[in-house]
This record gives structure tokens, sequence and C-alpha cells, in this order.
């Protein structure tokens, strides 16, 4: 297999450090206005329809027309007027629109006296089969029977029960939100007084429009400073929980995988190390808290095998440089030389270790013969010895020829935090399924590492620091 849709594939992944910087302090929206946490119910054209309701004023005519009024005087448009009004659509024949009753009365006893008005809109059908059920639940509300059925065709009903809630400037605010997000809608409007609730659209816009003048000053500023040369500011580094607590890649394990003997199964967990006395090229990693980190391992034998393989290994090591300086903040990539186990039917035979010294010497030779021929600015490193990779996550480490079961193709891929905990591992050369699997755990772990998300945090406040 080629390797020119996995150069396409990783080079389009760009999570750089300007888009993490400029989303990571985004001004405060108008969201707390709408109350962002009240969820709403519908789909498709009916929501589009329902979305368009919202914010636009409410036409009292359709309480009006109620007829059947219980606990309450029919109630007017001057009623209603300043009022947070709460039109609750059920049906006393089915149990999930009578359920709510005892939450929707609970609220209106609490929030009554603060302007809360709640309006039980009954269907036309069972009215005395619904009184009954409400007294049964001590519901105190205004009750009242959407007699023609007007009052459900006007705020687009589908299924009893419904909750619609207006403000106190007669505007509708929430059309169609789930039970549980009644209290929450209600309080945020409550607080509000009428004023508030006139001013809201004009409030609206003064704030988008500070939100742009906000943005387009950050980037005049942004501009001047060249994130390139950036410095590497200190930061704290999270905790345990933070990292325990993450959402990391699941890797998917296929049957063929599974059904393999023990000895050509990975061992994993592990994790990556960069302590002790490693030959690096063109130098040793730096920088490397508040970064997640790839280790690709390759053998010797990568030029012949990538030959055999269809790719090209000169190909192979630009793409790596092409996904360094696509992350460059944000992620570590490291290339590790492997030679393997050692032959165990030669241990067998009580072999000398002469062999073994020549097969080490060569291989460290063919290292940098490699490193000369095909040079790039990523870390790499000759690690027979396993010390960068600090758990067999691979059959003899990376080694396809000591172990009949050992089918892990090379190079491999070892995806860890900023805690340098492993957190995906596999082979891409062979498989397109393999590459999005990789694409999607590069993704999940540059967007979820507490380490990264630290870092970019002190970096932000840095440049604010050097702008403001």
């Amino acid at each position: 297999m080629k390797t020119t849709p996995l150069l396409t594939t990783l080079a389009a992944l760009t999570t750089g450090l300007g888009t993490g910087l400029l989303t990571a302090q985004a001004a405060a929206s108008s969201e707390p206005l709408m109350a962002s946490e009240v969820i709403r119910e519908g789909t498709g054209v009916r929501r589009d329809a329902l979305n368009k309701m919202e914010l636009a004023p409410f036409d009292t005519s359709v309480v009006t027309g109620l007829t059947d009024w219980n606990n309450s005087d029919p109630l007017t448009a001057a009623d209603l007027s300043g009022k947070v009004v709460v039109i609750y659509t059920w049906a006393g024949y089915l149990p999930t629109a009578t359920r709510p009753l005892s939450i929707v009365n609970r609220v209106y006893e609490q929030y009554s006296d603060k302007g809360l008005i709640v309006i039980g809109a009954h269907s036309a059908e069972a009215f005395e089969d619904g009184l009954e059920q409400a007294k049964r639940r001590r519901a105190t509300f205004p009750i009242a029977r959407d007699a023609d059925g007007s009052l459900r065709r006007a705020l687009q009903v589908d299924q009893d029960p419904d909750f619609y809630v207006i403000d106190r400037s007669g505007r509708m605010r929430f059309a169609d939100i789930d039970t549980g997000s009644l209290e929450r809608a209600v309080s945020t409007l409550i607080g509000e007084s009428t004023g508030d609730a006139e001013t809201l659209l004009e409030r609206m816009d003064a704030d988008a429009a500070a939100q742009a003048e906000a943005a387009r000053r950050s980037q005049r500023l942004r501009s001047q400073i060249d994130l390139r040369n950036l410095p590497w500011v200190d930061f704290e580094q999270p905790g345990d929980e933070a990292y325990e607590s993450a959402s990391w890649p699941v890797k998917r394990e296929d049957d063929s995988r599974r059904r393999r003997s023990r000895r050509g199964a990975p061992s994993g967990p592990g994790s990556v190390s960069f302590d002790g006395e490693i030959n690096w090229h063109p130098s040793a990693p730096q920088h490397t808290d508040g970064r997640a980190t790839l280790v690709y391992l390759f053998t010797p034998d990568i030029v012949s095998d990538a030959a055999r393989g269809g790719f090209d290994a000169v190909q192979l090591f630009q793409q790596m440089d092409q996904l360094q300086a696509a992350h460059a903040r944000d992620l570590l990539v490291v290339g590790v030389m492997v030679t393997g186990a050692e032959d165990t039917r030669r241990r067998r035979r009580n072999d000398d270790g002469a062999e073994r010294e020549k097969n080490a010497r060569e291989a460290a030779e063919n290292f940098e013969k490699i490193m000369r021929d095909i040079p790039v600015n990523h870390p790499r490193a000759f690690d027979p010895s396993g010390r960068v990779v600090t758990s067999r996550l691979t059959p003899d480490n990376g080694d396809t020829r000591s172990s009949r079961d050992a089918r892990f193709l090379l190079p491999y891929h070892i995806l860890a935090s900023s805690d340098k905990q492993v957190r995906w591992h596999g082979a891409l050369i062979g498989s397109l399924e393999r590459i999005a699997e990789w694409e999607a755990a590069l993704d999940t772990v540059l967007r979820v590492d507490p380490g990264i998300k630290a870092r970019r945090e002190a970096e932000e406040r840095y440049i604010n620091a050097q702008t403001d």
C-alpha cells in the first residue's frame, strides 16, 4: 500500500497553537441569557418552527381561548402581562402526561408569589379524568381545557406533555422543553425584571457586537506576536486525577488478533521515557512537558522492508516531520529504531554472543547511515535496550521475524499523553481502517489531554500579558 493516503490524512490534522489559543479564551456568549442548560425537545422541521417561535412575541389569544377553567377565573392578557408564564400541555388519560403534575405544582408554589403563572392546558378529551388526576395530586395551579385544539395547533404540540415558557415581556423564550429543564427555565426568567426581558434582544445584539470587536482586537494584537517563537512558559502539571478522568481513545481489537497466541500479543499498557543515555539525531527531545508524544518504532531493515511493502521509507520520515510541524507545540514526534528480541534457538545453543554483538554493531551502523541518508527535523534514536518504550507493546518490541505469531507491521505507532502514559498503539501500514482509528486517537488525545490544556492556558496568559 502506498503511503500517499497517510501523507494526506496526517497532514490534514492541524490542531496547531493558533487555534487552541484563540478558542481557549472566547468571549462570554449570550447563551447565559438564553439559559443554555435548558434542553429543548423536538427534531427536524418541527424543531425549526419551534426555534422561530423563541424570542418572538407570544399571542395571548391562544390562552384566552381556553375554556372550563379550574383553580382560577379565566385568565386575560392583562393577567399575563409582566409575568413569567408556563404552559403545560397534558391529558389525564396519559400516564406520561400526568406524571409531571407534582413537579409542575411544586414549581408553581415556589415561584407564584414572585410572578409565575402556570397554565395546565388539558386536551379536549377526558377532561374530567384530568381534573380527577390533578385533584389527587393536589395541584393548585390554573387548569383549563383546550376544547378546540387551537392552543396545540398554535404551539405545534406533538405529544403531551410539552412545556412552553414566556418571559415578562410577553416573548416566548423556551418552546417545548424537557421536563427536567422546567425549573431551570423558570428560575432563569423569574430572576429577570420586566425591563431586562424587554431589552433582551438589544442586549444580545450588543453582546454579539462586543464579542466581534473583542475577536478583532485579539486578532490585531496576536498578529504582533510570532507564535512560532513563543517561549515555553512554566505551568502547573495536572494531577493524576485529571488524567484518570479524561476520556482517552479506546483501541479496537479485531477477532483475528484476539485469537493469536499470548506470545504474539501486545503486553501494554506502558509508558515512554527519555531518561538514560541514548544517541539522538539530530538532537534529544526537548520541551516534553505539556505535550503528547508519538513514538514510531522501526527496524534497521526499514528501507528494504519498505521496498517490499510498496511504501517509501523516505516519505514516511518526511510525513513524521510534517506531522510534527502541524502540531508543533502539542505533539512531540519521536522515531525509535529497535532490533527485536534475541533468537531463542541461538540461546539454546549456548552461543557466546559474538554474532549478536556483530548484529548489534551492524544495526548501529545502519542507523547512522539512515540518519545521514534521510535527514529530518524530529528526534530519532537507536534504542536496542528498549529504554524509550518501557513496556513490550508489540511482539518482541516490534521485531516481526522472531516469532511466528508476531504479525504486527512496522513502523508501529505508540501515542502517549503528556504524563507519558501510552493511550493508543498500533500499525498503520496496510489498512485504511487503521489509519482512520489512528487519526481519531490522535485527535482525541490532543483534545482531552489535561497537560496540553494546562500548557495552552499558561501560554494564553503569557500572550495576554504581552498584548494588554
